[in-house]
């Protein structure tokens, strides 16, 4: 059985492309060191749904193995990271949720 880990985010208004920049740059940098390969897709609304919600998505086969990405993230850069995409999110507007694949 795997699971699809989702964090989204609302991007401020006039922001999205620079916060969807930003987190392609954390996939690309951070992510694989804590074992992000191509198990990942980046996603934004389109029709039905709000504009500026931008969603990343990933597969793991356990929620141990969801819960050893998140220990091998590495926090200095991640915290960094943080602080340079925060301006162009939401405040209160991020959110993980994991769906079990059927």
């Amino acid at each position: 059985m795997s699971y699809l880990a989702r964090w989204s985010f609302v991007a401020r208004f006039g922001a999205k492309p620079e916060a969807v920049q930003l987190l392609k740059e954390w996939c690309k940098d951070i992510g694989p060191r804590a074992g992000l390969k191509d198990n990942y897709r980046i996603i934004s609304s389109s029709v039905g749904s709000s504009e500026s919600l931008v969603e990343f998505e990933m597969t793991v086969e356990s929620l141990t193995g969801l819960d050893d990405f998140f220990k091998g993230i590495p926090g200095q850069d991640h915290v960094a990271w943080g602080k340079k995409i925060a301006p162009f999110i939401v405040d209160g507007s991020t959110k993980w949720e994991t769906f079990r694949v059927l």
